[in-house]
């Protein structure tokens, strides 16, 4: 699929590198698990593996793209915009790791204290402001993606 220029604003680079590190961990995990599965049947077995090649094959490449996107942010100092290029379903899905990943755990944290003041609430408009940019350039992707995908499906018809 082709690539996208995500545009992450300087006060959210921070929490996007965050999310693109739990992606890179979670992505790690699948692959091992799908790697470690296929060792275990190969050992065990001389039937033809369950595991479908493709789940191993998709999880190293998800993986890849997160590192890629990864690459791109490191020596960033986030006082500046920062331009990610990307498979626009793994910015998607970094986008939804900073608002699940996060922000939101950051926003529970912060509800939790009372009473409310002044700082508190001015965390609070700036946590939902970063929530409300991630899922909508989460929910943009994902558009792309399947704007792309359905192309894709066409050529190859």
């Amino acid at each position: 699929m082709g690539e996208v220029t995500l545009k992450v604003p300087a006060e959210y680079v921070e929490s996007f590198r965050l999310a693109v590190l739990a992606e890179v961990h979670n992505g790690g995990e699948w692959v091992g698990a799908s790697t470690e599965d296929l060792s275990r049947e190969c050992a065990t077995s001389d039937e033809p593996s369950k595991v479908n090649p493709g789940d191993v094959h998709g999880s190293l490449r998800s993986l890849t793209e997160d590192v890629e996107i990864m690459d791109q942010l490191l020596g960033v100092d986030g006082n500046n915009e920062v331009a990610v290029v990307g498979d626009a379903s793994a910015l998607a899905h970094v986008a939804e790791a900073m608002a699940r990943q996060v922000i939101a755990p950051r926003i529970a944290s912060e509800v939790e204290v009372g009473p409310f003041d002044n700082d508190i609430a001015k965390s609070m408009d700036a946590l939902t402001a970063a929530l409300g940019w991630a899922a909508g350039e989460s929910a943009r992707l994902h558009e792309v993606a399947g704007i792309e995908l359905k192309r894709a499906k066409a050529v190859a018809a």
